[in-house]
């Protein structure tokens, strides 16, 4: 395995991942044929990696989530309608989506939340998805993560477990993404290779 500081590492290359070692913060690399670790940052670049979705009815918690996570992390998006969630994925990929459990039309039940996670991971089964709950709901957001949502937050949080509960769940984002690449077969321009002349 190769290793690249981040101002040389061969940019056709796909990231399979990124994880910290010793305080330094590192991209898994892949060719088809090779692996290499790139250094991407030291201690406190964390706010370089890390592509955030928040969908919520509440404009207040949206811009308080947003002020202090874009601190964090590389970009924040924020969206009231969750009608529009499709549409969203469609067009931009993201790490980690912040999902409330419930929204204008249905205050309490936490099944528009419900609705809305089993809407994402059929369109993309290895999205993470974290849900945004209040103190009451914490037995429906246990149900949420049997059905699929990778952790909760309740609200209102404390910053340092907001940020600690994303971070966990970019990292396993990025093991999902490895995981994923590694499963892949080779390209079909690698199988139909004739042999070698040398």
């Amino acid at each position: 395995m190769s290793v690249f500081p981040d101002s040389t590492w061969p940019c056709n290359w796909q990231v399979a991942a990124f994880f910290p070692v010793n305080g330094n913060f590192w991209r898994l690399c892949y060719n088809g044929k090779e692996i290499a670790c790139v250094l991407y940052g030291t201690k406190g670049d964390e706010k370089n990696f890390g592509k955030i979705l928040i969908v919520d009815d509440d404009a207040d918690v949206l811009q308080a989530a947003k002020t202090f996570l874009k601190q964090h992390v590389e970009s924040v998006r924020t969206e009231k309608n969750p009608v529009l969630i499709p549409q969203l994925l469609a067009t931009e990929a993201f790490d980690v989506i912040l999902l409330d459990m419930n929204f204008t039309r249905d205050v309490s039940s936490g099944q528009e939340g419900f609705f809305w996670l089993k809407k994402i991971l059929a369109l993309d089964s290895q999205a993470v998805v974290v849900l945004i709950t209040a103190y009451g709901d914490v037995d429906l957001a246990v149900r949420a993560i049997k059905e699929g949502a990778s952790d909760f937050v309740l609200k209102p949080w404390q910053n340092e477990k907001l940020l600690a509960t994303v971070s966990a769940a970019l990292h396993l984002h990025s093991s999902r993404s490895e995981a994923n690449h590694l499963r892949r077969p080779p390209a079909a321009t690698q199988r139909r290779s004739g042999p070698s002349l040398s």
